[in-house]
């Protein structure tokens, strides 16, 4: 009788758990977080004879039951929390484990051991022609933007993969290709186009700060943007007396973060334990009778929303648009 019981139990325990995934995928009776990142909801394909006949309905079914199986978002986050864990890896195509579980860009690792320009131009000469032919338009727009008194500057983010190359996965390097940090920053001093370069400023803050100038599980700067803004605002001054309202602020204060954002593109299932603090700096705008604030275009990538999530940016610049860009 005891093993009647005990043989119900098991069946019925097997049944659900070969049914709960449809009953799931169905009716989401349990609530599940979306996977972080861009996906492309899939349809169920319509059954016709021509299309079963041949074979194009049985492959959007199979990819449609792929993408919406039932809590198919922690199947996943099971699986990348395995690899992760145990072997240091990732199936998150852009982005690169380092060492003590320090996370990078793939493009950015490549940029670093000099293999990135293989991707993207036929030889080094054809990307140094490429980048000249940039400051050449850069500096020509200069000169239109001049004679409607408007001031055109390049402000370059900090690469993390420069500042802290110490967590870098070992690769081999290709010493024959172009640096673009490195060829832009000297080519823009050289024709005197107005220009900041913040990778090597962070390098100097990262040995004096005191505070990592960037998280161990995101690539994009955080608190110290402010910083890096400031100086930018400080610069625009000095080129054209815009009056930029001052900015103040305190000693940089550890919170409490649970994913970091490239952390969270991982998917996985738990955090990842001893990470570096996050933190926060209180932000405070001085204005007096002298300041005005500025119309600004902001034309940049991922690093621009820095701004617009440290700063009380509507206090410091008036009617600003951002043109979002990402390349890749």
């Amino acid at each position: 009788m005891k093993n009647k019981l005990l043989y119900t139990i098991l069946f019925s325990l097997l049944l659900a758990f070969l049914f709960l995934p449809m009953i799931q995928e169905h009716y989401s009776i349990f609530k599940v977080n979306p996977l972080k990142g861009h996906t492309k909801p899939i349809d169920f394909p319509e059954l016709t004879y021509e299309s079963y006949s041949e074979g194009k309905f049985q492959g959007k079914l199979e990819q449609y039951i792929s993408e919406n199986f039932g809590f198919r978002e922690t199947v996943i986050r099971i699986y990348n929390q395995y690899v992760w864990t145990f072997y240091n890896k990732t199936y998150v195509s852009f982005l690169v484990p380092g060492k003590d579980k320090w996370l990078y860009y793939f493009g950015a690792v490549k940029d670093y051991y000099g293999t990135e320009q293989h991707s993207m131009y036929r030889s080094t000469k054809a990307a140094k022609e490429y980048y000249d032919k940039n400051i050449d338009m850069m500096c020509e727009l200069r000169k239109i933007l001049k004679k409607y008194d408007i001031e055109f500057l390049s402000f370059m983010a900090p690469s993390k993969v420069r500042v802290y190359p110490e967590y870098l996965p070992d690769w081999k390097r290709d010493s024959s290709t172009i640096n673009p940090i490195e060829y832009y920053s000297k080519a823009f001093t050289e024709v005197g186009f107005p220009n900041i370069e913040m990778t090597s400023w962070f390098q100097i803050m990262k040995d004096t700060l005191g505070y990592p100038v960037f998280p161990q599980m995101d690539n994009h700067w955080q608190f110290t943007a402010v910083y890096a803004y400031d100086s930018l605002f400080r610069f625009m001054d000095s080129l054209k007396d815009f009056g930029i309202p001052k900015i103040k602020y305190g000693t940089p204060e550890p919170i409490e973060v649970k994913f970091q954002d490239d952390e969270a593109s991982l998917n996985l299932l738990f955090p990842v334990k001893n990470k570096i603090p996050d933190y926060k700096l209180n932000v405070e705008v001085i204005s007096d009778s002298t300041s005005r604030k500025p119309k600004v275009l902001f034309v940049g990538d991922s690093f621009i929303w820095g701004l617009t999530k440290f700063l009380p940016w509507k206090e410091l610049m008036d009617d600003v648009e951002i043109w979002f860009y990402n390349e890749d």
